[in-house]
């Protein structure tokens, strides 16, 4: 089993047990539900940005942590000055610290 086996067997457990603690109609009532999102081709593709998809990730499954000193908000605020055209910010605790 490979770790990206590992982390899909995971995530399905999770994805059930959070289905299962809350529901659609929940999830409806929640502040931020209706929020319009980004378009990730439209920030891609601005020609005012770099057309890089920067990444934040705390720590790997294979190099084990990577960055246990920086904030979030402090990477992501580096990357946005530099233009990038969008974030990913892994955020699952169990491979990825996050």
């Amino acid at each position: 089993m490979t770790i990206l086996d590992k982390i899909v067997e995971k995530k399905k457990i999770e994805v059930t047990e959070a289905k299962a603690n809350v529901s659609l109609s929940e999830l409806q009532q929640y502040p931020l539900f209706n929020t319009a999102c980004y378009s990730l081709k439209e920030s891609m593709l601005d020609p005012q940005r770099t057309g890089i998809i920067a990444e934040f990730k705390r720590a790997s499954p294979s190099k084990g942590l990577i960055n246990g000193t920086s904030t979030v908000q402090e990477v992501v605020k580096g990357y946005q000055d530099a233009g990038a055209s969008a974030i990913s910010v892994l955020t699952d605790p169990s491979f990825f610290q996050g």
